[in-house]
């Protein structure tokens, strides 16, 4: 009986042993689902490629790119953080080849890199490309030779673009098919060969505030087909044909922007119903500051300041077949 009992509990010991052992080596190798891990990228780091660091990466890590030109088009799948070490000197160059990165993972914390070259004419590729992906974060990149800076498809709801450079790409950012709840705030878009920013199909309830949005060869920006309930607030628009453009959507409040020395029109609504336009300033846009067109009607455009706007009617106009909407306490200057 004790020769039975000695064998047992050596073998429960070497157990105990084996399994501690185990478990050491598991957290050398990383492999500690428990322990959020830094892994890094470049000359002397973990991994050469970010993909490599990706790919054995947990959900909840960090990777840290190091500076250097990363020729590559990566897919982030997991919930990372993929921190470069400033845009000025870390960039990832898709080479024509597609979407930049593409973020297939909720939560996911994108920053500090330059992102560039998927192709400026193919309107298939993005810089940063999300689709049915929400809570992601987007900040401090700069983005530029792509069709799409940032592109958020399909149902990707709740993603936060801040402080972003946005300028040389066909189009900066665009906002499409039943997106929600996305912030885009204190982004520089510009010089992009198109539009600024395009929140459209059917995106609801998305917050414009805070960027500056200059010299886009047609819309700051533009909103339209079935877009409610977003609000475009504190921003800066100038030098682009049309400061912001709103078509076929309704209940979208437009506050406390400045908009001048656009070519066109300041402010223009298309078939927009029961919009609010209040403490806005417009100056020094070439036809209109504000334009009502085509059944644009209920809306409400109080309390703007409006200067300069070189046509002949003046600061505001609509054609006949707008109807029902208050226009008052505008304060005209020459």
């Amino acid at each position: 009986m004790k020769k039975h009992l000695i064998v047992i509990g050596t073998v429960v010991l070497l157990l105990v042993v084996g399994l501690s052992g185990c478990v050491e080596q598991s957290k050398q190798d990383g492999h500690n689902e428990n322990v959020k891990q830094i892994i890094t990228v470049g000359i002397n780091g973990d991994y050469l490629t970010i993909q490599q660091a990706i790919n054995v990466a947990k959900s909840g890590d960090t990777i840290q790119v190091h500076p250097k030109t990363y020729n590559e088009n990566i897919v982030i799948n997991k919930q990372i953080t993929l921190n470069g070490s400033g845009f000025e000197d870390t960039i990832i160059d898709g080479g024509k080849n597609g979407n930049v990165i593409e973020i297939t993972s909720d939560g996911v914390v994108l920053s500090n890199f330059t992102v560039r070259n998927s192709d400026v004419d193919d309107e298939d590729r993005s810089g940063i490309y999300l689709k049915k992906t929400s809570y992601c974060t987007i900040e401090n990149n700069k983005l530029s030779s792509n069709f799409w800076g940032i592109y958020l498809e399909d149902e990707s709801n709740n993603n936060q673009i801040t402080g972003n450079i946005i300028s040389d790409n066909k189009i900066g950012i665009n906002v499409k098919d039943d997106v929600t709840d996305a912030v885009i705030e204190y982004n520089t878009v510009s010089n992009n060969n198109r539009i600024g920013i395009i929140i459209e199909q059917s995106s609801k309830y998305n917050t414009i505030r805070n960027n500056t949005i200059s010299s886009n060869t047609y819309d700051g920006i533009s909103l339209g087909w079935y877009c409610d309930g977003n609000t475009i607030t504190d921003n800066t628009i100038s030098d682009n044909m049309k400061g912001i453009y709103i078509f076929n959507s309704k209940s979208n409040t437009i506050t406390g922007n400045e908009i001048k020395s656009n070519s066109n029109y300041g402010i223009f609504l298309q078939t927009a119903n029961n919009s609010v336009v209040t403490q806005n300033t417009l100056s020094d846009n070439m036809l209109l500051g504000i334009y009502l067109k085509r059944y644009s009607s209920y809306n409400h455009i109080t309390n703007n300041t409006i200067s300069t706007n070189n046509f002949e009617y003046g600061g505001i106009s609509y054609d006949d077949t707008c109807v029902d909407n208050v226009i008052k306490d505008i304060n005209y200057q020459p």
